[in-house]
């Protein structure tokens, strides 16, 4: 299966405590990556999962996402945008809401149910 060029995949994890098992980072990165309580924007790629920038709190990191989607569908058309949130449907459309402003006549959205 070929990967789809114009489909993008940005992601946040709330704990880097995973990205630690999985020996992504080390037990040093885990560490002052949690007291400084940084959150890193990883984009699927390719199949695989790369680091695109790293913020020191949730919701800036959740702000750089917005931005980084706002580069990607600059421009264009006609626009899907979805997104998942675990145990939280609440944030779910309140970032649609901060993500729907600036291009909400040209986005089909989909909220989760």
């Amino acid at each position: 299966m070929k990967p789809c060029r114009h489909v993008g995949v940005y992601f946040v994890v709330e704990t880097l405590e995973f990205l630690h098992r999985g020996g992504r980072i080390g037990g040093a990165a885990r560490f002052i990556g949690s007291a400084l309580n940084l959150k890193p924007i990883l984009e699927l790629k390719d199949g695989r999962i790369e680091a695109i920038d790293r913020v020191r709190t949730k919701s800036k990191a959740l702000d750089r996402m917005l931005e980084l989607v706002g580069e990607q569908v600059k421009g264009k058309s006609k626009i899907r945008l979805s997104t998942l949130q675990r145990k939280c449907r609440n944030g779910s459309q309140g970032f649609y809401s901060i993500a729907l402003a600036p291009v909400s006549a040209r986005l089909k959205v989909s909220l989760p149910a």
